[in-house]
């Protein structure tokens, strides 16, 4: 879903597995079916599986299985950007309304895309040479720094960081003391950052570190029945201290990742989660809602 204000909101994903978006006017009290299209007729493979408005203006972008589409009008019709079959696109990473990446983690199609023209070219980003290395994720919070989750065949798990848009790689982990192949990463800036790792679990770290082997749920009763989290989205309140609820007490480590705690609430995927840290040395109160 992306929400342009209270009363404007788009919502994507499948139509009888056709890639789809409605459109609501009125805070989703109603909504209309803007877009319903797929590349082949014959092939149905997902819906619309991304979609970021990177400036939170009219410039958009979504993929699906077969193609990178792109909007100028907020949603209200949608063009291909690249037409790609069967590459199984995953996630988008947008920096700005001309620099997008585009991710497969599909074990495949594996790769990451990328563009500095606002989608008039692509290009394939080259990742760190690894035996059967896949990507599992890749971050980029301005165009030129991001990070990249890897993986290779002896299950082996990288986390690299680049200042060059991608030209260039450097590891940031020891892979046998604090292997981390987290997915759906967001880094608030260089620093904090919160990940998806394994079923259920939302890690933060406070330097750009990776996780340790302590792992965790939060305390909740929930039954799961088989499904995670698919969405990761990071919003802030004033910087300044409010109220927190309860987190993880005791010493903050030098390069690891720290699972929080959850609060749970009805919402898309059978449950809405609401995270909060409450580390009593951070200046903003963090917010992530899956």
């Amino acid at each position: 879903m992306k929400a342009f204000n209270q009363n404007n909101i788009l919502v994507y994903g499948d139509y009888g597995l056709v890639p789809a978006s409605l459109s609501s006017t009125n805070g989703g009290v109603s909504h209309t079916l803007l877009y319903h299209s797929q590349f082949d007729p014959l092939a149905l493979l997902t819906g619309i599986e991304d979609m970021a408005f990177p400036e939170n203006n009219n410039i958009g972008y979504a993929i699906d299985g077969d193609r990178i589409l792109k909007t100028t009008n907020q949603g209200l019709s949608w063009s291909p950007s690249r037409v790609d079959p069967n590459s199984l696109f995953n996630a988008i990473e947008a920096v700005d309304n001309n620099t997008v990446f585009v991710m497969s983690w599909d074990y495949t199609t594996n790769r990451l895309l990328k563009t500095i023209n606002g989608g008039t070219n692509w290009t394939q980003v080259v990742l760190p040479t690894l035996p059967g290395g896949k990507l599992a994720y890749a971050h980029f919070l301005t165009a030129s720094t991001g990070w990249l989750s890897m993986y290779d065949n002896n299950n082996n798990y990288y986390f690299y960081k680049t200042t060059n848009g991608g030209s260039g790689w450097t590891l940031q982990n020891n892979i046998e003391a604090n292997p981390f192949a987290g997915t759906r990463i967001k880094f608030v800036d260089t620093i904090p950052a919160y990940a998806f790792w394994d079923q259920n679990i939302v890690y933060k770290t406070f330097d750009s570190g990776v996780t340790s082997g302590n792992r965790f749920h939060g305390s909740n009763n929930f039954s799961y029945l088989g499904f995670s989290h698919e969405v990761l989205q990071v919003f802030f309140s004033h910087p300044i201290m409010g109220e927190w609820l309860p987190g993880i007490s005791g010493t903050i480590h030098q390069r690891r990742w720290y699972p929080l705690t959850q609060k749970l609430f009805p919402g898309r995927y059978g449950w809405l989660f609401k995270y909060r840290n409450c580390e009593p040395d951070q200046s903003l109160k963090n917010r992530l809602y899956l």
